[in-house]
């Protein structure tokens, strides 16, 4: 499998954009987008369409979407969901369920099962590193790894691999080695003002990210940076001045700046919410 993502990743990022067509760009960038709200956005037509429109442009090629567990509480709303999830995998996109517990595990197999409806990935939302017993947090995280990993099989469509993701903030470098044998990518938080932050500020933290990063490329694992339109500290500002691809660009930039990591590839980007995004 994780020669799979690689290849796709080496590719992705030979198709990475430069100073061509912005729409080019878009098409030759996989990029994910997280849905805060998802029983509201399927409940608004104009939302709803507006994202499949999205989709179907390849501004986004995948969904993540938040908020599942009021519509996989029933027959109907479960059928709701995955009449959605049709529609997007229909206008050429990808949908990733986020995984917290083995209850959501549970929760997916039934939908799977009932609505013949397949997933393209899964990805954590277990945040171990903000636990105080993190030790036991880390264990949380591993064993529900496997748990996702078991099931690449029966959710995913024939013939294409389930990507199994781990979102992760502030690992130490023996934590990501131990996620390194488990995942197929990872979307790392990027949570700066400016793309170019990461790579040219010395602060501790833009520091402790670099090295974050580089603990991920030197494991070989695929790297999604995940760009905050919304939060405590967001690129709000410079995705409305500059739009997605000069940020990306910006972010690109930066990382050939460092000549250890310049050959790095960076498969695609993730952001943090379609409803928040200029």
């Amino acid at each position: 499998m994780r020669e799979l993502v690689l290849v796709w990743a080496i590719a992705a990022a030979a198709c990475s954009p430069g100073m061509g067509d912005v729409a080019s760009a878009r098409a030759q960038t996989p990029r994910a987008v997280y849905v805060a709200d998802t029983p509201t956005l399927i409940a608004d037509p104009a939302a709803r369409a507006r994202l499949t429109a999205a989709i179907a442009t390849n501004t986004y090629t995948e969904v993540i979407p938040y908020k599942l567990g009021p519509l996989l509480g029933s027959v109907t709303s479960r059928a709701a969901l995955a009449g959605w999830i049709m529609e997007i995998q229909g206008a050429g996109g990808a949908v990733t369920a986020p995984i917290a517990g083995t209850d959501r595990i549970e929760a997916i197999a039934k939908l799977v099962a009932e609505q013949s409806v397949h997933l393209d990935g899964l990805i954590t939302e277990l945040e171990f590193w903000n636990r105080d017993d993190r030790a036991v947090a880390f264990a949380e995280m591993l064993a529900l790894l496997d748990a996702m990993r078991a099931h690449t099989t029966d959710w995913a469509a024939p013939r294409k691999p389930l990507i199994i993701t781990a979102y992760l903030g502030y690992p130490s470098a023996d934590e990501a080695a131990q996620l390194a044998g488990r995942v197929d990518r990872v979307l790392l938080n990027y949570s700066v003002r400016s793309p170019t932050d990461p790579w040219s500020s010395g602060s501790r933290r833009m520091v402790s990210l670099r090295r974050r990063f580089e603990t991920f490329a030197r494991l070989g694992v695929p790297i999604w940076p995940i760009f905050y339109s919304t939060g405590e500290v967001d690129m709000q500002t410079t995705l409305r001045a500059k739009g997605i691809v000069a940020t990306e660009a910006a972010f690109r930039d930066g990382l050939a700046s460092h000549p250890d990591l310049a050959r790095t590839p960076l498969p695609g980007f993730a952001y943090f919410t379609f409803e928040a995004m200029p």
